[in-house]
């Protein structure tokens, strides 16, 4: 069962991704089946599924902010302490065994998230492209061709400040994890 709940936990992660018309029911049906399964077949394994899910919504909460290129050292702090309660609480909660676990899924999934990003700076970027009616909307002074590289700029900085979070948070949760579980010593 515990197999099974793993399989269809990542097809509905998987679907998630997908752009098709029944995707999201896809997804919703096969990641509820999925975690059932899970505590169904290990209850320690199906409790550290939610506490997965929950500090990685609170983690893309955080996001929203980091990779904003204005805020992103006022809320690397708040990143960092982030990582390291959540490496405090995974030890905590004597989830140690599914340390490497938590890291694989987490880099599986900000992997995934970045390339989201990156499909939708080119979805803007043809938008910007076709869209006939952001001629009205420019200001005086600014011609399309400025508008349109503002906009590509700042989705490629907030595509690097993506990926500067992830790895900043990958880090300090790697190295504070391998500390909290004794692998390494400062």
């Amino acid at each position: 069962m515990l197999y099974l709940g793993i399989i269809l936990f990542l097809i509905g992660a998987w679907q998630a991704f997908m752009n098709g018309r029944l995707s999201p029911i896809i997804s919703g049906v096969s990641l509820i089946l999925g975690t059932i399964f899970v505590f169904i077949g290990d209850w320690q394994t199906g409790l550290f599924f939610v506490f997965m899910f929950a500090t990685w919504f609170i983690l893309m909460q955080i996001f929203r902010f980091s990779t904003y290129h204005k805020y992103f050292f006022k809320i690397a702090p708040l990143l960092i302490a982030y990582a390291i309660l959540i490496a405090f609480l995974l030890s905590k909660f004597g989830f140690q065994n599914f340390f490497w676990w938590y890291v694989g899924f987490s880099t599986l999934y900000l992997i995934i998230n970045h390339h989201k990003q990156r499909k939708s700076k080119d979805a803007v970027d043809m938008f910007a492209g076709l869209e006939k009616g952001l001629v009205d909307s420019i200001p005086e002074g600014e011609t399309k061709a400025h508008v349109e590289k503002e906009l590509s700029l700042s989705f490629s900085r907030t595509i690097k400040y993506h990926l500067l979070s992830s790895a900043l948070f990958l880090l300090t949760f790697t190295l504070v994890g391998l500390y909290f579980v004794g692998k390494i010593t400062f």
